[in-house]
């Protein structure tokens, strides 16, 4: 019994070791892809993290870091790399990828980046230059704080996002280029850049967050785009540069203590779309004396300590017309906007043929009522005192300098001088150029004229049918465009033509047609392009394999074939049949040229013979052709070349 549960302990103790065997090997033959994910390896400072990895193509993706703070000098990151005879693609940055690498001074991300994540560069502070990919989206949160040496930098197009305090601290930041795809700014993104003299913020944002610029100390000034609908609490305060604000006018609040302490910023327009101001909006704003309110008086809201959005010495001025104020309002004094007028739109110089009816008109903004006087040759015009002024009939006597003075209570504007003068007739002042070129060639036509409201084109005195430009172009010259071209330049007060231009054609060329056939017969020719150059008329062969008996004969006007009459339309022609016209071209000659000739000697096998030649046979200028040969048959043929040799040739046996 003892053996017989020993034998079974040994057995159990066997299957344990099988079974564990069995595990190990399955563990060893799992998919090398699946054991890899997660896996680094270390090349020149970076260290690689595998993210994806495909083992059909030995292919994956991987994301780079800083090996170690220690990391120093100039970066270049690869768009891939190769380790154990894979290729991964570096796609990501991960959090921390290179924070507080406090010896970096440069480095390069490659294209195929597509991720920074958080941190990554946070604290770098001998950083100085950085080349993003183009392909990420997004600079997230923390990226570049407290980047000191870092003095500009360029978001590539495509970013979207700029994330919350994403160059917070960067104290020697002077510039930054954003793309127009950027819609956000987020929290403290900017916060004490306070290097940062100037930015453009473009038109694609519509969101700043709270602290965004918070303590950019040298910034002076900013344009929040009309694409802006918020801008958080605090985003300005502590600008103490800033001296100008243009605000959006979709904005409707302007939040806590978002300029407190622009201490130099002197005046600001509040946009009439803003209805809420909260307390300390312009906290600490000691030189902000004017306050420009173009809409209703907005609502005061309260947030924490209950303080007014205005102090000392603001004045609030608010629009004619507008409601809710009073005097004084949020504890500051109050009273209507008064603007001194500005021209907006100009009068124009105008002119015109007596009799005409002439108006001058100018648009002016300011606060009303506003007061117009216009002005001929600086003498004020009786009862011309409206936006505009009209001459009807005119004469000789009303040709002169105009101007209008536009007035308020504040102040007065003067527009610019409209000159009033006759209409002279149009003086051309480039003429189209003569040309000869191939059929086929695309030529242009141009004339330019001084005075001139339209044009028209003629040829052979006849107008072109929409031809009405300062240029005539004809894309492909045939015969039927060549002669004589001319532009007229026209206005009301008449018109002036311009010299002529001939259309020629370097040489004659051969008119082409087209046949209409019904059941095997020709019932028309049609003339597809009449040529040039006939001065007789041609033949038309019409050529097929099964018809026959069609005849036809050609109408020649002014050197072109304008049209092919048919005599005969025979029958049984197929849908092969072709049609030609003859050649302008009436010469027959004949050419021809030898240019090598062969000849045939009948020689004794096995003697050694030399081929001669001459031009001159009575000259006896014999001359060798190659060296002396053996005859290997009785028969031998030698091509030679006639202009090289000659025209006679002789044979002789070499003794």
């Amino acid at each position: 019994m003892n053996r017989i549960n020993k034998t079974n302990n040994c057995s159990g103790i066997f299957t344990h070791l099988m079974l564990s065997m069995v595990i190990l090997a399955s563990l060893l033959i799992l998919p090398k892809a699946q054991a890899a994910i997660g896996t680094t390896f270390i090349k020149d400072q970076l260290k690689y993290t595998v993210y994806t990895e495909d083992k059909s193509t030995k292919t994956g993706t991987v994301s780079v870091e800083a090996v170690s703070k220690r990391i120093s000098g100039d970066i270049v990151i690869p768009e891939s790399i190769e380790n154990d005879e894979y290729t991964y693609l570096v796609t990501i940055l991960p959090d921390s990828a290179f924070r507080e690498c406090n010896r970096l001074e440069s480095i390069i991300i490659p294209n195929s980046v597509t991720i920074i994540q958080n941190y990554a560069f946070s604290g770098c502070r001998s950083l100085t230059s950085i080349i993003i990919s183009d392909n990420i989206t997004s600079i997230n949160e923390y990226t570049f704080e407290n980047c000191n040496s870092l003095t500009d930098i360029t978001i590539p197009d495509g970013v979207v996002l700029i994330g919350n305090s994403a160059f917070n601290y960067c104290s020697s930041l002077t510039s930054i280029t954003m793309p127009d795809s950027v819609t956000s700014i987020g929290d403290s993104a900017f916060t004490l850049c306070k290097s940062l003299a100037s930015i453009t913020i473009p038109d694609s944002v519509n969101y700043i967050g709270p602290d965004a610029f918070d303590g950019c100390s040298s910034l002076i000034s900013i344009t929040i785009p009309n694409s802006v609908n918020f801008i958080g609490i605090q985003a300005f305060v502590g600008c103490y540069s800033l001296t100008s604000i243009t605000m959006s006018n979709r904005m409707t609040e302007i939040g806590y203590g978002t300029f407190i302490d622009c201490s130099s910023l002197t005046s600001i327009v509040i946009p009439k779309s803003v209805t809420s101001i909260e307390e300390n909006a312009f906290a600490g704003c000691s030189n902000l004396k004017a306050v420009y309110f173009e809409g209703n008086a907005p609502e005061l809201r309260e947030m924490f300590f209950g303080g007014m959005p205005f102090v000392a010495p603001s004045v609030i001025y608010y629009r004619p017309g507008t409601k809710g104020w009073t005097n004084p309002w949020c504890g500051r004094p109050a009273t209507v906007w008064i603007e001194a007028p500005e021209i907006e739109i100009q009068p124009k110089s105008q002119e015109v043929l007596e009799g005409d009816t002439v108006t001058f008109a100018v648009s002016a903004e300011g606060t009303e009522p506003l007061n117009y006087q216009w002005y001929k040759d600086e003498i004020a015009i009786e009862g011309a005192i409206n936006e505009t002024y009209t001459i009807e009939s005119i004469t000789a006597e009303d040709l002169g300098n105009y101007k209008v003075f536009v007035s308020n209570t504040e102040g007065e504007a003067v527009s610019d001088v409209a000159v009033l003068s006759l209409l002279q007739p149009p003086t051309i002042i480039v003429n189209p150029v003569s040309v000869t070129v191939d059929n086929g060639t695309n030529v242009v036509f141009t004339v330019e004229a001084l005075n001139a409201d339209s044009y028209q084109w003629y040829k052979d005195g006849t107008a072109i049918s929409g031809a009405t430009e300062t240029t005539y172009s004809i894309e492909y010259v045939k015969g039927s465009d060549v002669g004589t071209y001319t532009a007229m330049a026209i206005n009301r007060a008449g018109t002036e033509k311009s010299s002529p231009a001939t259309l020629s054609l370097t040489q004659p060329y051969r008119a082409t047609a087209e046949l209409q056939m019904v059941n095997g017969f020709i019932v028309g020719i049609t003339v597809t392009d009449c040529g040039w150059g006939y001065e007789f008329e041609p033949k038309v062969r019409i050529k097929d394999e099964f018809g026959e008996g069609a005849e036809a004969h050609c109408i020649v006007e002014n050197g072109m074939v304008t049209a092919i009459v048919l005599d005969n339309p025979g029958s049984g022609y197929s849908e092969e049949t072709t049609v030609k016209v003859g050649s302008p071209f009436k010469y027959v000659g004949l050419k021809a040229e030898v240019k090598q000739i062969k000849l045939t000697l009948y020689l004794v096998l096995g003697e050694t013979y030399q081929l001669e030649a001459c031009t001159d046979i009575a000259a006896h200028d014999w001359k060798k052709i190659g060296d002396p040969f053996i005859t290997d048959e009785e028969e031998t043929e030698i091509i030679v070349e006639v202009l090289e040799t000659g025209r006679y040739f002789r044979v002789h046996e070499v003794k």
